[in-house]
């Protein structure tokens, strides 16, 4: 307990305890106020390098403004099943349509709906239910989304499925790598039957006929195998590099190297006819196509119709050199083909121009059906996009097109009103072709050079990423992929259960 003393003088005096006490507050008093401000006269760098880690940590630990804790915002911006979160119910992620107050997606017909799990995004502060549990989708899902103010906005989720597929006849599908084999999938899982190594890479369209696999290969070869097995029937050798798919007409097999045509027995491979042209300017870099008793092929130059019988050349039409290597398109009487940077509508019996149009520049064949045309290319002489188009078959006037952002290898195939075509984009696209609308794609990883082919309402594409695909043909959806050894860039061919052969696209001929 502190004491006062009053000395003689009258003056006050402290006792030893109050002392101390008044001797603390000075040096207190000295270490907060006077040596912060010398320290911030003499050392103002270090100070701050001491005292800046201590103002993050507060205002760290400081509750930041909340902008949105006033604002309206109350929508759902994306709603996705992602197959990584619903492993063993989806081969592939859905995407959900977003309307004003509805969500709907269609799932495969075999997807148990009972136990799904959503990917949610939305702008509001909060929304229920807990998007990241799994839910019945079996019935509808109302999600509701509060905005920061306190208003809501509800949307009604509707999961469908879609029908099983009614015709899978599909039985086997064949196409070849780009290096050395060959191979038989079963059509409906995607489960190899067999596989033959064959030394040389493929890049057409297999032919099957009559249980026989005739394949024309990249480097001066052409091979014959049984399409049950594999077994090789027999194998001959070509002049020049083959890049064209062989053809079958009144079981006559015809086939294109890079500067001859022949025509081949069917069950030995000996050459019947070869038409060598005398000029340095005819490159055949396409497949034949056959019809009023003509082999027509498109030459780098000219486009000429060979007599079926003997090879003779009945008539060659001299186009400005079109360099793409494409398949001409018979429909009656009318010849259709690009050249030069145009398209032409020819006279099959003539080799007549009955019109033309401007294409620009492009790789692929042209495709027929609805009384169009479909066919990709810049459209314009110096344009540097790239379109996919419909032309009126009996004019050449442009119905409708639509940009592919890069150019386009493959040629469009057309299947129940639909257009699909695959892009350098790594990408397979779907469209309506009556109107050119998107109905939906599927992204593969890698270019696609090869062109679908449709079966029975399932698509086969292969990819430079070494698989080849079926899909759903009417939603994009993966059935099943198949990884070969090597690069696919040629097209498949799929024969079904009643022997039927489907080919990639449906310009010239069919067998």
């Amino acid at each position: 307990m502190d004491t006062i003393k009053i000395s003689n003088e009258g003056n006050f005096h402290f006792s030893k305890n109050k002392q101390r006490r008044k001797q603390f507050y000075k040096r207190f008093f000295y270490f907060l106020i006077i040596c912060p401000m010398r320290s911030i006269t003499k050392y103002p760098i270090t100070l701050l390098l001491a005292v800046f880690p201590i103002i993050i940590v507060l205002h760290s630990c400081s509750k930041p403004y909340d902008e949105d804790s006033l604002s309206d915002k109350k929508e759902i911006t994306s709603f996705i099943f992602l197959k990584t979160d619903n492993a063993g119910f989806l081969t592939n992620d859905i995407t959900a349509t977003i309307g004003t107050d509805t969500i709907s997606a269609w799932v495969p017909a075999e997807t148990n709906i009972t136990n799904l799990k959503a990917t949610i995004v939305h702008n509001g502060k909060t929304i229920s239910p807990d998007p990241g549990s799994n839910r019945d989708f079996s019935m509808p899902v109302v999600y509701q989304v509060m905005a920061g103010d306190g208003t809501t906005h509800s949307y009604t989720v509707k999961i469908s499925k879609h029908k099983p597929l009614l015709n899978t006849a599909n039985r086997i599908v064949y196409f070849g790598d780009d290096e050395d084999y060959f191979f038989a999938l079963d059509a409906l899982t995607g489960q190899e039957i067999w596989k033959k190594k064959l030394w040389h890479p493929t890049r057409s369209a297999p032919l099957l006929h009559k249980g026989t696999v005739y394949i024309q290969h990249v480097w001066q070869q052409f091979s014959a195998l049984d399409g049950t097995t594999g077994t090789q029937k027999w194998i001959t050798g070509f002049y020049g590099g083959i890049g064209g798919s062989p053809l079958m007409y009144n079981d006559e097999l015809f086939a294109v190297s890079s500067n001859n045509i022949y025509k081949l027995d069917t069950g030995t491979g000996f050459v019947k006819w070869r038409y060598f042209p005398n000029s340095t300017n005819t490159l055949f870099q396409g497949s034949p196509t056959i019809a009023h008793g003509n082999l027509y092929i498109d030459s780098v130059f000219d486009m000429m119709a060979l007599d079926l019988a003997s090879g003779a050349v009945k008539w060659k039409r001299n186009l400005g050199g079109s360099f793409i290597g494409a398949n001409p398109l018979i429909l009656g009487d009318l010849l259709y083909v690009a050249g030069g940077g145009y398209f032409y509508a020819l006279n099959a019996h003539t080799g007549e121009i009955v019109w033309k149009t401007v294409i620009g520049l492009t790789y692929s064949s042209a495709t027929a059906a609805n009384g169009l045309i479909y066919i990709a290319g810049r459209l314009e002489l110096y344009e540097l996009d790239w379109y996919i188009c419909a032309l009126d078959a009996t004019n050449g006037a442009l119905k409708w097109k639509t940009p592919t952002g890069k150019s386009l290898y493959s040629s469009p195939t057309v299947a129940k009103d639909v257009v699909y075509y695959g892009n350098e984009d790594s990408k397979l696209y779907a469209y309506n072709a009556i109107t050119g609308e998107l109905k939906w794609t599927f992204t593969t990883g890698d270019d696609l050079f090869g062109s679908a082919t449709v079966a029975n309402d399932i698509i086969y594409i292969g990819c430079v990423n070494r698989n080849l695909y079926a899909l759903d043909a009417r939603t994009g959806e993966k059935i099943w992929v198949y990884a070969a050894p090597n690069p696919i860039l040629g097209h498949p061919s799929v024969v079904d259960s009643a022997g039927k052969v489907y080919y990639p696209s449906t310009s010239g001929m069919k067998n």
